[in-house]
């Protein structure tokens, strides 16, 4: 990943979801449009958020909404591996693929133009919901294990570990983060995950010939009259199916006797033995929580030291996760290691 490119010379104090109507990127926006018919002339375009990889942008048009997604990184491996997902399977249950290419204007920018899903996240609604309708949420996601992929849960891990890493970063990364913290202290702390995923892994358990999500948080579940659909595809592999359920409780925060409802609920569902299979969804489980754990760290130092802590509602949201799922994070052994550095990043986030 380019960091140095993805983040210079770009302001990031927007407002989500604020609308744009003028400026280098509205330009572009337009210019990309404009190779299509009059169905995708914009009526307006909104800035809905941006991240370490990508700018996203909320389309409107007289007939239907579209998702943009811009990297100046042109060959980004979280948005390219997104647009080579969708391009490949047509699925009712992910965003809809339109196009997507790479568009020169100075450097080459790459893009992907998609439907824009119009529902709620399960966080909106809450682990009740889903306990409402665990019958339909299973027979979509049913629906997405079946889709097509190549990628092996090694090749799963070591995207992980590439890609959202600060000693893989740019010395740009580097240098901000080094402003606040020990860098060897913050990659050693990376390590720590990397190793208990690495070392922890029984992969008799996790492969299989289901394609996963990989990341199915709460916040990549677009719901709407019991209907689910999967976005930001870009953690898939091929392995097993318990392993994004194993996920979502994770990330849902169920421990204890929801967590052991939850899991016996969706094995009944299946008709499969709940002992034994209780068994590989702890172990999914533990895997999912340091991948998660090693996420949000991530995502942590980004927000603090990229983004200057100025979105106020992504740093809620990261606290807000860390915390629902702290049950999970504390089986790991390099959790406390870990949550020193994350607490010292919340108390900066709130204090500024």
């Amino acid at each position: 990943m380019n960091q140095h490119k993805l983040f210079t010379g770009k302001a990031y104090s927007f407002a989500l979801n604020k609308e744009i109507k003028e400026g280098t990127n509205y330009d572009l926006i337009v210019k990309i449009l404009s190779d299509f018919d009059e169905s995708l002339k914009p009526i307006s375009i909104s800035d809905s958020g941006s991240n370490e990889s990508y700018d996203e942008y909320l389309i409107t048009s007289e007939e239907s909404l579209f998702t943009l997604k811009l990297s100046l990184d042109e060959d980004s491996p979280i948005l390219s591996k997104e647009i080579a997902f969708l391009k490949q399977n047509r699925s009712i249950i992910t965003p809809k693929y339109y196009t997507s290419g790479k568009i020169k204007v100075g450097a080459n920018v790459l893009y992907l133009l998609s439907s824009y899903e119009d529902g709620f996240s399960v966080d909106d609604f809450g682990l009740g919901y889903i306990d409402q309708n665990l019958h339909p949420f299973l027979c979509c996601l049913v629906g997405f294990n079946k889709l097509k992929t190549e990628t092996t849960p090694e090749q799963y891990f070591d995207f992980l570990f590439k890609n959202f890493s600060i000693k893989s970063g740019s010395e740009f990364l580097i240098e901000n983060i080094s402003d606040n913290y020990n860098i060897n202290d913050i990659n050693n702390a990376f390590d720590s995950i990397e190793s208990e995923i690495r070392e922890g892994c029984d992969f008799d358990i996790i492969d299989g010939e289901d394609t996963c999500h990989g990341f199915l948080s709460k916040r990549n579940i677009i719901t709407r009259d019991s209907f689910f659909k999967f976005r930001n595809p870009s953690f898939i592999f091929k392995g097993s199916k318990l392993y994004d359920f194993s996920f979502l409780l994770v990330s849902l925060g169920l421990y204890g006797r929801v967590y052991v409802y939850a899991v016996k609920k969706y094995c009944d569902l299946f008709q499969i033995d709940f002992k034994e299979n209780k068994t590989k969804i702890d172990h999914c489980a533990k895997i999912a929580s340091a991948v998660y754990f090693y996420k949000l760290f991530f995502d942590f130092l980004v927000e603090e030291s990229l983004f200057l802590n100025s979105r106020p509602e992504k740093t809620l949201n990261l606290v807000s996760d860390y915390t629902n799922s702290s049950y999970h994070l504390r089986r790991l052994s390099c959790y406390g290691e870990v949550s020193d550095i994350i607490e010292k990043t919340i108390t900066r986030q709130v204090s500024e």
